[in-house]
């Protein structure tokens, strides 16, 4: 995916899992319509911030995997079937501070050993070219308009599953300076609630997160992110 030829695959497959992950929801979720409500779900506000991990697994995609995503999320659920125990709800997001680590702010060619083409950094002679990069972080801002939540209540506690799909626009080209500033972004969030008082409650989530410039730029490496999140949700209006 790194070439012209393999652009975009990497989003491809991405919007191809965020789908067959909405779908399942949905039909988990549809049996919610026919039965007697536990009590009624209610609109709710979350705000978490998120930090990367490790790296993701999801090499297949062809992706970086050494950025990290700091990022700072707003999302709103609006409940569309089932109650307070079992639901699916709309759950768009504004992430208006997401950063990523590492993106080259500068490129300079330096020569490696050419018999050492397996790990190029362990030696410095003869003419073999490559590049080196001074490296930065950017910021961006985003939104993610097509999201929904699946939950689940376990005794107190609740589970979630959240897939999503937006864009981010960074102050630069990322990951790297053949990339784009805008990029379009895949959420698949897993998420554990319990509640604090009877509007509040905290969140501890993990996510795995890919940014793609999905072919529109002449390098498309992506990244995939492995995140931690920690949050607090507020229920609003009546019950």
């Amino acid at each position: 995916m790194t070439t012209r030829g393999r652009r975009g695959r990497g989003t491809t497959h991405a919007l191809r899992t965020a789908s067959g992950v909405a779908v399942a929801a949905l039909a988990i979720a549809a049996p919610c319509a026919g039965q007697a409500p536990d009590a009624p779900a209610r609109p709710a506000l979350v705000v978490h911030a998120s930090t990367s991990i490790g790296t993701a697994p999801s090499r297949f995609f062809g992706s970086i995997v050494d950025r990290r995503l700091p990022s700072l999320v707003l999302e709103w659920r609006q409940p569309l079937l089932g109650d307070a125990r079992r639901g699916l709800a709309w759950a768009p997001a504004l992430l208006p501070l997401v950063g990523m680590t590492g993106v080259p702010t500068r490129d300079a060619i330096i020569f490696y050993d050419c018999a050492n083409v397996l790990d190029p950094r362990d030696v410095r002679s003869s003419p073999c070219p490559a590049k080196w990069s001074e490296r930065a972080a950017a910021w961006a801002a985003g939104v993610e308009p097509v999201a929904v939540r699946l939950h689940q209540r376990v005794g107190r506690a609740t589970l979630s599953l959240r897939p999503g799909i937006g864009v981010a626009s960074f102050v630069r080209a990322v990951p790297i300076p053949e990339g784009r500033r805008l990029n379009a972004l895949l959420r698949v969030d897993a998420a554990v609630e319990w509640p604090v008082t009877a509007r509040t409650g905290a969140l501890l989530q993990l996510g795995y997160w890919h940014l793609s410039n999905a072919g529109t730029a002449p390098l498309n490496p992506g990244v995939d992110a492995m995140q931690l999140s920690l949050g607090v949700t507020r229920a609003v209006g009546r019950r």
